[in-house]
C-alpha cells in the first residue's frame, strides 16, 4: 500500500463546524496555527485515495 493524502479539520470542543486546517497532508505531520490558549480543540484526519476521499 503506497501513502497517500489526507484532510485534517479542527473545531473548538464548544463549537460543532470543523474548519480545515490542511486539505493535502502528504507527511507524517502538521502544524494548527490560530489556536487560542486554553481552548480545547477536537481535530479530525481524514484519508483522500487516488480515486475518492473518505
Amino acid at each position: 500500500m503506497r501513502p497517500g493524502k489526507a484532510q485534517v479539520k479542527a473545531a473548538a470542543d464548544s463549537d460543532t463546524s470543523y474548519a480545515a486546517i490542511s486539505d493535502t497532508i502528504t507527511g507524517t505531520t502538521v502544524t494548527a496555527t490560530g489556536l487560542a490558549e486554553g481552548t480545547s480543540y477536537l481535530f479530525r484526519v481524514k484519508t483522500i485515495n487516488q480515486s475518492d476521499s473518505g
